[in-house]
């Protein structure tokens, strides 16, 4: 299950042999399995750990006070759900899961001397975070522009590339365990208006959903409807700077402050 967070990362950076070991360690120190639909951390909470997500899918979102809730994120297999916990005295939203997962959590401090130790660690979770919050810019564009259609086209090419980039997919599906009500508060639609664009998708022979698995059958027209740029998502970086592996000193203090 390490291997996601690895795989994950080794978009971003490359790795030596004694990185991954010194993650791996960390991350195996403590490791739990979360049942489906269930929080793994509320808002309000102290920000002590990082999580990673092992296993399964989750969400970042927030609720308010007559019951609406925004789903903010989607995380998958490998990612880093609270990279910027370093800074905060309590969490400004809540983690959940989607269906059963586990997670491994690592208190910031051990985090914070990991990435002080391996500079290229540092790096690949910094990228990790300019990711994530790149996603959250398309998002808000898809909440204030997009039309019905483009919103869902867009969400739906986002989560295939990303699951086909950690391996999830297996002849040309991915999994895909969200519910119309999940699509409702993460789009900003009505779960009617949700049902009805995906039927629309379905007609128009773009998309296949069947056992929460996701089949992209037109993905050129699909991109062509949401005007999917995947340029956000960084998946085509280079992975090594010259300089920056060996960096020590005030370099390295800057690589990790980006935290």
């Amino acid at each position: 299950m390490i291997q996601a967070v690895l795989r994950r990362l080794e978009l971003f950076a490359g790795l030596s042999d004694q990185e991954r070991e010194a993650l791996s360690s960390l991350l195996s120190r403590r490791v739990r399995r979360i049942g489906p639909r269930h929080d793994i951390v509320i808002e309000g909470q102290p920000a002590r750990n990082v999580i990673f997500l092992l296993s399964g899918w989750a969400c970042r979102y927030k609720h308010l006070h007559d019951g609406r809730r925004q789903t903010m994120a989607y995380l998958l297999p490998g990612d880093a759900c609270d990279l910027a916990v370093f800074g905060l005295p309590v969490l400004d939203h809540s983690l959940a899961t989607i269906g059963s997962a586990r997670i491994a959590e690592v208190p910031a401090r051990q985090m914070q001397d990991l990435l002080d130790r391996h500079p290229r660690l540092a790096r690949g979770f910094a990228w990790a975070r300019v990711v994530a919050e790149a996603i959250g810019r398309e998002w808000l564009v898809n909440l204030g522009q997009r039309s019905a259609a483009e919103k869902l086209a867009h969400l739906l090419c986002e989560l295939s590339l990303r699951a086909t980039s950690v391996g999830l997919c297996v002849d040309g599906r991915c999994p895909l365990p969200l519910t119309q009500i999940d699509l409702a508060s993460t789009t900003g639609m009505s779960i009617v208006h949700v049902n009805r664009t995906l039927q629309d998708l379905r007609g128009r022979g773009l998309v296949s959903i069947e056992g929460r698995q996701l089949r992209i059958l037109a993905p050129a027209r699909l991109r062509d409807m949401a005007q999917f740029d995947d340029t956000y998502l960084h998946l085509g970086r280079p992975r090594r700077r010259p300089g920056l592996e060996s960096a020590s000193g005030p370099a390295r203090q800057a690589t990790a402050a980006a935290f």
